[in-house]
């Protein structure tokens, strides 16, 4: 698994743009998503196998610690919200109904599939309260997860791949 996170670290250089490429087409926005997701995807499995062995949705996906570098009201929806938010190492960008996120709060997120929202696309799911600092980077323990959002999102991919 270490070597398959090697290879999926090079493969990411080879296959996605340099950070801070201006990409104007939605449809390559989304297919560049679309890759970042599958690599971290591919990425997060050594950390999801040492999970265990039980089934639980909230192991499907990967739900780590961000900080929220911005919050602005989306442009084109009334009750949305755009966040940037990441770590040292990755970004992402979260379009949300919840109106009470704060820029410098850590919280929760689960890497999901992206989708776009009136032109935005959202990588990730807020799934937690606000966290304890330390939480930036690192996967959040179950206590602090909004479990019954992270089933109806992995129940939502499941019914995707289904299709």
């Amino acid at each position: 698994l270490k070597e398959l996170e090697l290879m999926v670290q090079e493969l990411a250089r080879l296959i996605l743009p340099p950070r801070g490429t201006k990409i104007e087409n939605e449809s390559h926005k989304l297919a560049v998503a679309e890759l970042k997701y599958s690599l971290w995807t591919l990425l997060g499995l050594r950390s999801r196998l040492a999970l265990g062995e039980e089934q639980r949705p909230e192991y499907a996906v990967d739900i780590i610690g961000v900080e929220i570098g911005s919050v602005e009201k989306h442009p084109r929806a009334e009750r949305l919200w755009i966040l940037k938010a990441g770590t040292e190492r990755f970004s992402f960008t979260v379009v949300t109904n919840l109106s009470n996120l704060k820029k410098g709060e850590v919280r929760g997120v689960a890497i999901l599939p992206p989708v776009m929202f009136y032109g935005v696309i959202s990588e990730a799911m807020i799934c937690t309260d606000p966290l304890p600092p330390e939480l930036k980077g690192k996967r959040i323990p179950l206590e602090f997860i909004h479990r019954a959002d992270i089933i109806n999102a992995v129940e939502a991919i499941v019914k995707n791949l289904a299709r």
